[in-house]
């Protein structure tokens, strides 16, 4: 055979290389975070995509360039029957895994579909599913994707916990009802933490006969990353709840009592009082010396109620929950003006959470040049809406809280 001929096919075989690499090497471990169906979209399309190459590799002339590289005894006929039978592995791999994704999806659109507290009972069925996959299917030969996996399980359960913890709710409600909720979220993270422990030690439960199932043998502190560092702020959140609400619990007891006692001193002489004017002169200006003294003691209360606000502001590390604290205690002049003085450490806050949004968003343009993240369930494109979408909110609801505010 004519060598420019054997040059032209060696040089349509290393092109071929060099276009399946990349479909070889692909990953979902480019992306950033974790999320639900990241993992399960990526067998799927990788499955379609190896489906598409195998048969298009298989073509008469795609064959026919093969057999003439064999025939003239080609350095790159070896190199190339290595692509295709690594492409014709990873087809079969993909193929297996996207079947036994098929129950682990099933899970995951059940497990989303509930509150944190209702999580309890069905981590066990989630876990032994996500056992079963892992002994039955091929998905030992990507442990890195496994690992993956587990973290996107714990993003679902940070993800659920964060709906849970509703900051304003939180600090609206009894101080033992929100201890008992962050308590509730730990609960729910520690079991994911104890499940991953105990189904990886019992993993030949699941195996099929003559079968011995690889070990869980992941560093821990890769599958729960996000885990950890979410469980460590939670359990801060809970230390600073609970002095916070005793320090200030306590005040506001201690101020609700002095009003009662002045109110009630006030209304007794004010019955003794309506009494006696009706037979005594001089009796109406000792009910107005008593209702001065009302007045003074309530507006002592409202500027130890401005000093108490002045502290939990200060401790107040989300925006939003100082915005919403000015709402209402601006309508009271006393307190008004201990809360004013707050206003330009409330601007600041301000700022600094759009300087985040900004940050965010040109980070997330960096990450455009690279790939194309996968946001939840959406295809590309609708994902990038979306997540614009998302943000845009975010910040209009932030504007709406500044903007409630008269004094700024």
């Amino acid at each position: 055979m004519d060598t420019s001929i054997t040059l032209i096919l060696e040089t349509t075989v290393v092109n071929w290389s060099h276009q399946l690499e990349p479909i070889l090497q692909m990953n979902t471990l480019q992306e950033g975070n974790p999320t639900l169906y990241s993992e399960l979209h990526f067998w799927k399309n990788r499955h379609a995509d190896l489906e598409n190459i195998s048969s298009q590799m298989a073509y008469s002339k795609a064959q026919m360039v093969v057999e003439l590289l064999e025939a003239a005894n080609s350095t790159y006929f070896q190199p190339w029957m290595k692509v295709c039978k690594n492409i014709s592995e990873a087809l079969e791999d993909a193929e297996n895994i996207c079947k036994y994704m098929k129950p682990l999806q099933k899970q995951f659109e059940r497990t989303e579909s509930l509150e944190l507290p209702k999580m309890k009972n069905h981590i066990a069925p989630l876990m032994v599913t996500v056992s079963l996959v892992w002994v039955n299917s091929k998905y030992h030969k990507y442990k890195s994707h496994f690992v993956f996996l587990l973290r996107e399980i714990a993003g679902l359960l940070i993800k659920q916990a964060l709906a849970y913890l509703v900051p304003e709710k939180l600090l609206s409600e009894d101080a033992s009802d929100g201890l008992k909720s962050l308590q509730n979220s730990l609960d729910i993270l520690q079991l994911y933490r104890d499940s991953y422990e105990s189904y990886g030690a019992n993993l030949t439960k699941y195996k099929k006969p003559g079968i011995s199932p690889e070990p869980w043998s992941f560093d821990p502190t890769k599958v729960f990353l996000e885990l950890n560092a979410f469980t460590v702020r939670l359990k801060t959140i809970k230390v600073d709840f609970i002095n916070l609400s005793k320090k200030f619990n306590l005040q506001i007891k201690q101020l609700h009592q002095q009003f009662s006692d002045a109110y009630k001193l006030f209304t007794e002489k004010a019955a003794d009082k309506c009494v006696d004017m009706i037979h005594k002169v001089g009796t109406l200006m000792e009910f107005e010396d008593a209702a001065k003294d009302l007045k003074k003691k309530t507006d002592y209360i409202y500027q130890q109620i401005g000093t108490i606000f002045c502290r939990v502001f200060v401790n107040a590390s989300v925006p939003c929950n100082a915005f919403k604290m000015f709402g209402s205690l601006l309508e009271h002049p006393l307190i008004a003006v201990d809360a004013e003085r707050e206003i330009s450490s409330l601007l600041n806050m301000f700022d600094k959470e759009l300087n985040g949004y900004k940050l965010l968003y040109y980070q997330h343009l960096e990450k455009l040049h690279y790939f194309v993240p996968i946001h939840w369930s959406f295809p590309p494109v609708a994902g990038e809406v979306q997540w614009a979408k998302n943000l845009k909110e975010q910040i209009q609801d932030f504007l709406s809280n500044l903007k409630s505010i008269p004094q700024v």
